[in-house]
């Protein structure tokens, strides 16, 4: 509502709107005072999370979002925009894991890391549309498939991957199968499947709709970022290859996909003359959700 409102007042010419906006301005002014007292509150979050960073036995001693990747060229950093490449990096990460990240993220029977991690596995099919897999994890008696998506909302054709996953696979292992988008998109994933989209679970769950399918789990990219934290802050045996590239996935998913505040974008805010008020510094992402996601992250360094 927020940007929404900020449009129509800098488009008011071309946008008629028969609204007082003398109230409309008491509103926002509400808005801005409450955005600035939870920005507060998420600073002091962050700043509490860098001692929990220090105290633990992880390489780094600052939280992932001590630095701003918020740049709006999409060339600044290491990681392009393709979904190819965060579902490069994700498997890497899954290869070189010591199997807690792999067990955080899908299920504690994942005990030890995978013997192989294969990516873009193509599948033809005579009946079918051919397909390709995004990421394959296999084990001695487990195989897990994973879809891996950022804007594209593609999503009817995973079950039917997952199918032909295991109809061309050369071995007789038990099965799961996982969809991984941004939280954002959770509405789009709802609209297209529909009533086979059984949310009563820990996990939604889309169901087979009769024809050649296999059940998939929806899995949330907040998930993976969260479970990164949690293995990086509790796992002191972790490499440090492995802990470097989970730090800075971490830090990518955080600014990048789930579009949360940075600390030194915080520090801007209120230590310069436009201060929080300046409508093009409110991002998308609420702050109570931010804040929650990082109360978390501090609760499960605790368990």
């Amino acid at each position: 509502m927020n940007l929404y409102y900020g449009h129509l007042r800098r488009n008011s010419a071309v946008v008629e709107l028969d609204a007082d906006w003398g109230t409309l301005d008491g509103w926002w002014q509400q808005f801005v005072q409450n955005q600035k007292r939870d920005l507060e509150k998420l600073r002091t979050k962050i700043a509490a999370l860098d001692e929990a960073w220090a105290q633990s036995d992880c390489v780094f001693d600052v939280d992932p979002l001590a630095a701003d990747w918020t740049e709006t060229n999409p060339q600044a950093g290491p990681l392009r925009a393709q979904e190819e490449n965060w579902s490069q990096w994700l498997a890497h990460i899954l290869r070189s894991s010591s199997g807690d990240f792999v067990s955080t993220l899908f299920d504690d029977v994942y005990t030890s890391p995978p013997a192989t991690v294969r990516r873009e596995q193509a599948y033809h099919d005579d009946e079918l549309h051919d397909r390709r897999v995004d990421i394959i994890l296999e084990w001695p008696n487990y195989g897990l498939s994973i879809e891996v998506k950022i804007d594209d909302t593609a999503y009817e054709k995973t079950p039917q991957t997952a199918y032909l996953t295991e109809q061309h696979h050369s071995r007789d292992l038990q099965w799961r199968h996982y969809l991984l988008v941004p939280e954002a998109k959770r509405s789009a994933v709802s609209e297209i499947f529909g009533s086979r989209l059984d949310v009563d679970g820990d996990r939604p769950t889309i169901t087979p709709d009769g024809t050649a399918e296999q059940p998939v789990t929806v899995v949330y990219w907040l998930e993976v970022s969260q479970g990164l934290r949690q293995d990086l802050l509790t796992d002191g045996d972790a490499s440090p290859h492995w802990q470097a590239s989970a730090y800075l996935l971490i830090t990518l998913i955080e600014q990048k996909i789930l579009q949360f505040y940075a600390d030194p974008l915080l520090t801007e805010m209120f230590d310069t003359t436009v201060g929080v008020s300046d409508i093009d510094r409110i991002q998308s992402i609420e702050p109570r959700d931010q804040l929650e996601y990082l109360e978390r992250t501090m609760d499960s360094q605790h368990e």
